[in-house]
C-alpha cells in the first residue's frame, strides 16, 4: 500500500467524509479499492473525468441531502463528499485543503462550483428520509412539542431507510445518531436553551452513544435522544414562563412563528382578539421590553443559530428572517452581539470545527 493512500484513509477516519477515487473512466472506489457508496449517474462521473480541470478543489453545488467537491492534481482525482446535510461548506473546505496539503505539500486553490448541482444518487432518492418529515420533526424539539416530535419521528422511521456515511454497519449507526445529536443540539438553541448547555448535553449524549455495543441499543436511544433535548427545552420554557402570564407567552409563541413574516401588531391583535395598544402595554408591563424589543431579540437568535450550521451568505439570512436590508440585519446583530455577523461566524463556527 502506498504512502498516500495510507494517507487517505487516515483522513477518512478523521474527518468522518467519504473519499473517493474516480479513474480515467469515470469509475469511482472508495479508499480501500472497494466500489464507493455513492452511486452517482455515468454521465455525470464520465463528465467529471473527463473535463480538464486545473489543478486545485472544486466545490460542488450541494443538493438537498449531499455535498461534494472534486479534489484535482497532475495524479489523481478525489470526489470528497458527505450525505447528510450537517457537513457545512465550510468544513468540506477546510478538510479538502487539509487532505490537499498532505498530498501536495502546498495549499490549494479553492474554485467556485463546478455544475449547478450534484446529482442525488438513486439510492439515496429512492429511499432517503423525506425532508419535510424531518424539518416537521426538528420544529417540534425547538417548540418542545413532545407529541409532534413522536409523532414526526414515528413517520419519519417509517418512510425510509437512514443515509450511509460508513461501511461498518455498528459505525454506520452511530454516525448516524451522533449527526442527529448535531441537529437536535441547534433546535435546542433555537428553542431556547443556553448554548453551554446545550453543548454539554450534546457531549454527554455522544459519548453515551460511543460506549453502546451493539445496533439494538442504537435504536433504542434514536427516540430518546429527542425526548432529552426535549425535556430540557421544556423545562426552560417553564423556568422563563413561570413570572409571564398566558397572553404573554400567547404573544410571543405568535411572534416565533411568525418570526421573518411582515406581521405587524396589527396582525397581532387580529390573531389573538386583543386591543394592539392594550397588547403592547402588557406585554412591556410584564417582560420590561417591548414587543419589537423581543421580536429582534429572537430574530437575533435565529440569526446566530443560522451563521453556526448553515453556509447561507449574510445577504439571505436577512431575507429569511425579514430584516428590510442586509445593511439593516448587520447593524442590529452588531448592536445585540457585540461584534459584526460575519465575526462571529468566523470565531464561533471554528470552535465549533475544532470541538
Amino acid at each position: 500500500m502506498t504512502e498516500s493512500l495510507k494517507f487517505l484513509q487516515n483522513m477518512q477516519e478523521i474527518t468522518q467524509l467519504e473519499i473517493d477515487q474516480l479513474n480515467a473512466a469515470g469509475q469511482l472506489t472508495d479508499v480501500w479499492n472497494r466500489p464507493a457508496i455513492v452511486k452517482l449517474p455515468d454521465s455525470h462521473l464520465k463528465k467529471l473525468a473527463a473535463v480538464a480541470f486545473e489543478p486545485g478543489i472544486f466545490l460542488l453545488a450541494p443538493s438537498s441531502v449531499i455535498r461534494g467537491a472534486l479534489l484535482v492534481d497532475s495524479k489523481r482525482r478525489l470526489l470528497i463528499w458527505q450525505n447528510l446535510r450537517s457537513c457545512t461548506q465550510h468544513h468540506l473546505e477546510q478538510a479538502g485543503s487539509a487532505i490537499w496539503f498532505g498530498l501536495n505539500q502546498h495549499w490549494p486553490k479553492i474554485h467556485k462550483t463546478f455544475e449547478n448541482e450534484l446529482p442525488l444518487p438513486e439510492h439515496i432518492l429512492e429511499n432517503h428520509n423525506s425532508y419535510e418529515l424531518e424539518k416537521r420533526m426538528l420544529s417540534a424539539v425547538r417548540n418542545g412539542d413532545d407529541s409532534s416530535y413522536q409523532h414526526y419521528f414515528r413517520l419519519l422511521t417509517s418512510s425510509g431507510a437512514f443515509g450511509q456515511v460508513a461501511k461498518d454497519r455498528l459505525r454506520n449507526q452511530k454516525n448516524l445518531l451522533i449527526c442527529h445529536i448535531t441537529l437536535l443540539t441547534r433546535q435546542a438553541i433555537e428553542g431556547g436553551l443556553a448554548p453551554n448547555e446545550a453543548f454539554a448535553l450534546s457531549d454527554q449524549l455522544c459519548q453515551q452513544v460511543e460506549s453502546l455495543q451493539t445496533i439494538e441499543q442504537l435504536n433504542a436511544r434514536l427516540q430518546a435522544i429527542g425526548q432529552i433535548f426535549i425535556q430540557r427545552i421544556q423545562k426552560n420554557q417553564q423556568a422563563q414562563n413561570s413570572q409571564k402570564g398566558l397572553l404573554t407567552q400567547k404573544i410571543e409563541a405568535a411572534l416565533r412563528d411568525h418570526c421573518g413574516q411582515n406581521y405587524s401588531l396589527d396582525d397581532l391583535a387580529h390573531d389573538l382578539q386583543r386591543d394592539k395598544y392594550y397588547l403592547a402595554h402588557l406585554y412591556k408591563q410584564e417582560t420590561g421590553q417591548t414587543i419589537k424589543q423581543y421580536e429582534n431579540s429572537y430574530r437575533i437568535s435565529r440569526f446566530k443559530s443560522m451563521l453556526l450550521w448553515t453556509d447561507q451568505p449574510i445577504t439571505e439570512i436577512a431575507a429569511v428572517l425579514g430584516f428590510a436590508t442586509p445593511n439593516y440585519a448587520s447593524r442590529c446583530f452588531k448592536k445585540i452581539v457585540g461584534i459584526a455577523p460575519q465575526q462571529y461566524r468566523q470565531r464561533h463556527q471554528l470552535n465549533l470545527l475544532q470541538q
